[in-house]
């Protein structure tokens, strides 16, 4: 839900590729009024026009083929009007910048033009593809870009007495994939694909109910959905923080990956671990643990400029005179949130927190300003 400072507040539904396919709006200034349009899309994913319960256009836009608004009429409710589509291929428009959030970037309809580097590199094969600015090939009525390719830090305070840390990373299709590391063989099974609202969930549990909620909306929502926060007698086991990571985290998946399908080389001491203790998962030991993992994984990783994660933590570290790392999930964590400067579980209000340390402190701001996708 989204509050207006003009006393508006938002609510939407969200279906596939989390389009937006209905707003909840009420007037709180005008006795708390509420009315619930419903936004149809083209086949890009652009909103174009909000209609009410009996199908009435209360609302529409005109785009040009790339995103430039050229005409918008918006919905009144109580006297106010209410913008409830204001998108782009399912990126989302400022209004004051003139330009769109499209998750990993930014991008400016007036110039047909990202703002920042396209952290995904061109192929040889299509040279218009090499320009890191160029949006879609030049052919904006037939293609749309979608990629995030971000990762989210999830941290268990009491899952262990030391907590467990978990990864979410995003693939250049923009689907979410929850890698989950444990002692117990059984529950290290696959990297696994987070349906998306509306989805079957057949492949996450023996059902095939539809998701009817938005994962990756809020940590509670994640939680519930996988049934940590249900369980009377595992009440520690659900997720208690996340730290929100912009940039290419492709590698990191694929790490992901080969650690599940027993892929990646086993190093000897975990192979003398594995002897000692009859350790059901041959790569988990004392100091490789479920932070361990998703720390080598999240080191992989690039930030929207390009810079390797891991020389970015380098710096981090030297600026904050990082101890070094720690093997446990709790204190890992805390190294996460510090260095990434954020305890947020989506990019919007990671990006808050982010500006928000950067105004406050020039000169770790100099190392920070790394982690906004705008340049």
């Amino acid at each position: 839900m989204a509050f207006g400072s003009d006393g508006i507040n938002y609510s939407y539904t969200y279906g596939n590729s989390l389009s937006k396919i209905s707003a909840k709006v009420t007037n709180n200034l005008s006795g708390g009024i509420t009315e619930k349009l419903y936004i149809q899309s083209d086949r890009l994913g652009s909103g174009r026009q909000a209609t009410d319960a009996a199908g009435i256009v209360q609302a529409y836009t005109v785009l040009d083929e790339w995103g430039k608004p050229l005409e918008k009429v918006k919905a009144n409710l109580g006297g106010v009007e209410i913008d409830v589509i204001s998108n782009y291929t399912n990126h989302d428009f400022d209004e004051v910048l003139q330009i769109y959030y499209a998750k990993a970037r930014f991008y400016d309809p007036n110039t047909q033009r990202f703002l920042a580097v396209d952290i995904i590199k061109g192929n040889v094969m299509e040279p218009e593809s090499i320009n890191p600015y160029i949006y879609v090939l030049n052919n904006p009525l037939s293609y749309y870009d979608s990629n995030g390719l971000d990762a989210i830090w999830l941290n268990g305070s009491k899952w262990t007495p030391f907590g467990h840390s978990s990864l979410l990373i995003q693939d250049e299709n923009d689907e979410w994939f929850y890698f989950f590391f444990s002692i117990d063989a059984a529950l290290l099974n696959e990297v696994t694909r987070i349906p998306k609202m509306g989805e079957n969930t057949q492949e996450i549990s023996a059902n095939n109910e539809k998701s009817i909620i938005n994962l990756m909306e809020n940590l509670d929502n994640f939680n519930q959905f996988f049934g940590l926060a249900n369980d009377p007698t595992n009440k520690n086991e659900r997720y208690t923080s996340a730290t929100y990571i912009s940039g290419d985290f492709t590698e990191s998946l694929e790490f992901a990956k080969r650690i599940v399908n027993k892929e990646e080389p086993i190093k000897c001491t975990r192979k003398i671990f594995n002897f000692l203790f009859n350790n059901e998962n041959p790569y988990y030991t004392l100091l490789y643990t479920c932070s361990s993992a998703s720390w080598e994984a999240l080191m992989l990783g690039k930030l929207p400029d390009g810079t390797p994660v891991s020389e970015y933590v380098y710096q981090a570290a030297l600026m904050w005179r990082d101890e070094g790392i720690v093997h446990m999930p709790n204190a890992i964590t805390q190294r996460v949130e510090r260095i990434f400067a954020n305890k947020s579980f989506t990019k919007n209000e990671a990006l808050r927190e982010i500006e928000e340390k950067i105004n406050k402190d020039r000169l770790w701001g100099i190392i920070l300003k790394k982690l906004i996708p705008l340049d």
